[in-house]
């Protein structure tokens, strides 16, 4: 804030705003103190550092607080199947066999090479999903669930949301 260019009224008190603007950084007695909290917990979630810009005057500054890698979007170029997406769909509430996985997409048993082919495999390669059993794939109580990428697929198209 700039004192000179505030503009004083007559029964206005400038402590209100003061209050206000510390408690927007989360500090209300503290000038500042919400940018080492906020600074804290970005390092220790992980995310990049913040960066700071001003003028040579130092009359202002802007933070850059840039997006934490795991929630960067896959670049557009990776195409995702409506196959690859109806299976993802299907495995948010938790692990499913291949069975499974064919009947919550409606499919006949016949369609189980097909399903593979065009719902699995693509699902597994783009990183979607994961096998519990990867060594072994034939496992007879193999199950499949999804990856942290699948599930930032799953809160980026709307169909889970934090709490």
């Amino acid at each position: 804030m700039e004192w000179e260019r505030l503009d004083f009224k007559r029964g206005w008190n400038p402590e209100d705003v003061l209050h206000t603007a510390c408690a927007f950084a989360n500090d209300i007695h503290n000038w500042g103190g919400g940018f080492p909290k906020i600074h804290r917990a970005l390092r220790l979630n992980g995310s990049p550092e913040v960066r700071f810009e001003t003028d040579a005057n130092n009359s202002y500054f802007l933070a850059h607080l840039d997006i934490h890698p795991a929630f960067v979007v896959e670049q557009a170029d990776e195409q995702v199947s409506e196959q690859v997406k109806s299976l993802i769909t299907s495995l948010k509430d938790g692990e499913l066999s291949k069975d499974e996985l064919m009947a919550a997409n409606k499919l006949a048993y016949k369609f189980r090479r097909h399903f593979t082919l065009q719902y699995i495999i693509p699902a597994l390669e783009q990183g979607y999903i994961e096998m519990i059993y990867p060594d072994k794939p034939r496992h007879p109580k193999q199950k499949y669930r999804l990856t942290d990428k699948g599930m930032n697929f799953l809160r980026i198209a709307g169909f889970v949301h934090e709490e």
